[in-house]
């Protein structure tokens, strides 16, 4: 008689059925919202037994985990296009002070042209 073995069947046939990705986003959803039932949610799952089994591998991707791939490579892309710019440049603070001090001067100029109205 066979000894029992704790792996899926996936497992133990070599191949596993669902995607690598789906894998990932399972383990991510899980690590982000803490529980596997919070997880299906938020990946748009009706249960959280088929995300615990394509989390084996022994289901295929369901359409609403295809949809949910989906959804997060759009998310990813869109990441991913935002290019920021790194040369800035940087702000000096002795131009900056200067700056103030010729604003002020200005100020006070306008202040004596104006008449004061009391």
């Amino acid at each position: 008689m066979a000894a029992h073995s704790n792996l899926p069947k996936a497992a133990k046939n070599g191949k596993m059925r669902s995607s690598p990705e789906a894998r990932r986003l399972i383990r991510a959803a899980i690590r982000r919202h803490k529980t596997q039932r919070a997880a299906a949610r938020a990946l748009g799952l009706p249960n959280d037994s088929q995300l615990i089994k394509m989390l084996r591998g022994t289901l295929h991707d369901t359409p609403a985990m295809k949809a949910s791939l989906a959804r997060a490579d759009k998310r990813a892309r869109r990441a991913w296009s935002l290019v920021r710019n790194e040369n800035v440049p940087a702000i000096d603070d002795a131009k900056v002070k200067v700056l103030i001090g010729s604003i002020r001067h200005c100020l006070n100029e306008l202040k004596v042209l104006l008449p004061h109205e009391e």
